[in-house]
């Protein structure tokens, strides 16, 4: 049942039977709408996160880049050259680079170059242009 109060700005109706137990059940209640929108907000989130994650996909399929983890082998500088010299005769006649070269072979990219730039100064592997 409703009891009317009186205030300066009117009349009001306020709740006078409620018990503190109705109230708690509102609020949960309340609480519970609020995280049911939120999952709701979440969900057109995640599929729209889904969607431009298969559409990188699609690219990445068409596209020619390719990625790939690679263990790096820290070879001594000698035992490069020698694996680097090895792999060019292997591959007489094509042109790679020598990241592919480090990739492939699992060196340090910093030391293949430098063991490249010395191959090509001592004529054991020459630069194709």
């Amino acid at each position: 049942m409703l009891s009317e109060a009186r205030t300066s700005a009117g009349s009001i109706y306020e709740p006078t039977n409620w018990s503190s137990k109705s109230i708690a059940d509102l609020e949960r209640d309340e609480k519970i709408r609020e995280l049911g929108d939120l999952v709701l907000k979440l969900s057109e989130e995640v599929n729209k996160l889904e969607s431009i994650i298969g559409g990188m996909g699609v690219i990445m399929e068409a596209s020619s880049i390719r990625f790939s983890v690679v263990d790096m082998d820290d070879k001594p500088l000698g035992e490069t050259k020698d694996l680097l010299v090895e792999f060019y005769q292997r591959h007489r006649g094509e042109s790679i680079y020598p990241d592919d070269v480090a990739c492939e072979l699992g060196l340090d990219l910093k030391v293949t170059m430098q063991a490249v730039k010395e191959l090509i100064q001592e004529g054991r592997i020459e630069e194709v242009t």
